[in-house]
């Protein structure tokens, strides 16, 4: 038998497109082989029938192009079929407009929906065949989803009916006749030219940052920055307020502890360990193409995705914001005095059950909100968006919390939540995209760190430079992380966010001056990262970032399952897709996309001493099955 899946996206504004010629094909085969392509299933329409004797299955995943390999692996788990017995059919910029190229094996290059599916499946091994679109000059994006011109739609034809013909040879066993019949066969200056290219982060200067719509994977340098600028006379935040954060936190250190056991060893203090990943740094070095003009430097997790109760960064700020708001009804009620142990609050569920908490969330969020507000008696909301996992949705409603669904992004999630609670005067609403006490709870990693950082022999200064990475979904844990470690460090370390191709919110705000949603420049704010999957940044970060933050890095969904993989396979570690792109952001500040930066800022003599750490953001609650299917192998025997 043999499974026959064509790549695009769903939805008739998608239908003509030059992406979709995948679908376009699938139709034509369906054509020549009297098939309906009409059935729902496997997250595709897929129809079933044969050619001769052979059993043929053809598919269009639903999932839209960068999640195509979930349709795959569904497809593969039910039918079974050999590795070179599935085909996939799929747009190519890289070919010119009409051309064909066939082959039994390969990487996914630089398709999306190909880095997706091999990503997911666990192997290479099988038929491709690529259709040419042609590649524009410039407006890639829009290119790729735009409807071909008369002359250019008469060439895709031609190769759309080829594509047919030559699955068919495919199917009958000759996939060598379909190569020779059909594969295009470049001049041979354009065949010398292919090994020059290579993948990398385009280096994208204020003045153009509106060419990130693209969909590119940019590296973007904030040359707005100004030195010390977290200690500008006009900054809106201080140190005192990190401090008086962290004395919170101790003071409810005791009903941490007893609330949840699991923090026991450190007393009730929600900490994560920084952990030296020398394998998967030399695996990265070795994978990412990197300069070797560029010193590695040392690499570090910051294991967030680990922290106790909530398993992700949202214990930091989301739990924080609880514990304020139950000490301020605590002593405003007078069951405590804040030299009291503040245990004693867990015998109080009672009174706290008369009142709300609600938020907004993808997941992550809503999960350290849910957890923390349950155990202390409140009546629990978690509003959450379209893009949160099952299983984040199902952990809620296993603690007590009530979870409202919508079939709508993060910030409409977080409006929704935000109504509901203004309504009610015994209800709270935290607020991912104005809360300065969650910011706070974030900012205070900052002051963990820097022991910890000791306790490895790691000095940060002019001489020797900390290089952090954060990945960015609203923006409030990245921006307090960042607010607290340059009030530390100041202009020693160099903080970068890192957001997906398609949701790059703070890029987006960076871009414009102010915060809009990522779809003003024809992003769909789709990704596989959940946690990241926000499509409009909080104001209240980008303002603290705007001449704080060093630069961003965007990166594609296809990077995310192979840099997760290869992490838990060289050290062990386990992390969320959302927490493994920080690497790709590394690579890339490894690599020769940002030599000229580190040159610019007097930092490439540096590197050799420098400290680089991926902050892991989320994880560590994911279940069993879950993780084995992020980690496996997917659908290979």
């Amino acid at each position: 038998m043999f499974v026959i899946v064509g790549l695009g996206n769903p939805g008739r504004e998608y239908a003509k497109t030059r992406h979709n010629v995948g679908f376009m094909t699938i139709d034509k085969i369906a054509e020549r082989l009297n098939i309906s392509v009409n059935k729902k299933g496997f997250r595709s329409v897929y129809g079933e029938g044969r050619l001769g004797g052979t059993r043929v299955v053809l598919a269009k995943p639903e999932t839209f192009m960068n999640n195509s390999g979930w349709a795959v692996g569904d497809l593969l788990k039910w039918y079974k079929p050999q590795h070179d017995e599935l085909i996939v059919i799929y747009d190519d910029i890289d070919l010119p407009c009409g051309a064909l190229r066939i082959r039994m094996n390969g990487s996914a290059g630089t398709h999306n929906g190909m880095r997706s599916i091999e990503s997911l499946i666990g192997f290479e091994d099988f038929p491709r065949i690529r259709v040419g679109i042609g590649k524009p000059a410039h407006g890639l994006i829009d290119h790729v989803l735009g409807v071909p011109n008369d002359e250019e739609a008469k060439l895709i034809d031609g190769a759309m009916m080829q594509a047919a013909e030559a699955a068919e040879l495919i199917i009958a066993g000759k996939p060598e006749e379909a190569q020779t019949r059909f594969n295009y066969k470049p001049p041979k200056k354009q065949k010398a030219e292919r090994g020059m290219q290579s993948a990398k982060f385009r280096y994208v200067p204020q003045r153009e940052l509106s060419a990130f719509s693209k969909g590119e994977e940019v590296f973007f340098e904030n040359t707005d920055m100004g030195p010390n600028a977290v200690n500008a006379p006009d900054y809106p935040f201080g140190i005192e307020q990190i401090k008086d954060a962290e004395a919170r936190l101790v003071r409810f250190a005791p009903l941490i502890e007893k609330a949840f056991p699991e923090t026991a060893p450190r007393h009730g203090i929600i900490e994560s360990e920084l952990k030296a990943v020398p394998n998967y740094q030399k695996q990265l070095l070795k994978r990412g193409g990197c300069s070797e003009a560029v010193p590695a430097g040392s690499l570090f997790i910051k294991a967030d995705s680990e922290l106790p109760v909530a398993g992700s960064v949202k214990a930091r700020g989301g739990i924080y914001e609880v514990l304020k708001h139950t000490e301020k009804l605590a002593l405003e009620h007078g069951l405590i005095t804040t030299d009291s142990d503040y245990s004693t609050l867990l015998e109080k569920r009672e009174f706290f059950s008369k009142y709300k908490i609600q938020v907004g969330s993808t997941g992550n969020l809503g999960l350290s909100i849910g957890i923390a507000s349950a155990a202390l008696g409140y009546d629990v909301t978690v509003h959450m968006s379209a893009d949160a996992k099952q299983w984040k949705k199902d952990l809620l409603r296993e603690k007590g919390v009530d979870v409202i669904e919508y079939q709508t992004d993060y910030s409409e999630a977080v409006r929704q939540g935000r109504k509901l609670s203004d309504a009610d005067p015994t209800s709270y609403f935290i607020d991912d995209e104005n809360s300065v006490d969650l910011f706070m709870g974030y900012a205070v990693a900052a002051l963990r760190l820097r022991a910890q950082l000791s306790a490895h022999g790691v000095s940060v200064d002019a001489e020797h430079p900390l290089f952090v990475y954060l990945p960015c979904g609203v923006g409030g844990a990245p921006g307090g992380i960042t607010f607290g470690l340059k009030k530390l460090f100041g202009d020693a370390v160099h903080c970068f966010f890192v957001e997906p191709v398609n949701a790059p919110c703070m890029l987006a705000a960076f871009a414009k001056g102010e915060c809009v949603p990522v779809a003003e420049f024809g992003l769909s704010g789709k990704t596989q990262a959940d946690g990241l999957a926000v499509g409009c940044a909080s104001k209240l970060v980008f303002e603290a970032m705007r001449k704080t933050l060093d630069g961003e890095f965007t990166v594609s969904d296809g990077r995310l399952l192979p840099l997760l993989r290869l992490l838990n396979g060289s050290e062990g570690i386990f992390v969320e897709p959302s927490a493994a792109i920080s690497a790709a952001a590394y690579m890339g500040m490894m690599g020769e996309s940002c030599t000229d930066y580190l040159k610019k800022h007097g930092l490439d003599e540096k590197m050799s001493r420098a400290a680089h750490i991926l902050w892991a953001t989320g994880g560590g609650l994911v279940p069993e099955t879950e993780r084995n299917e992020l980690c496996g192998t997917g659908a290979k025997r």
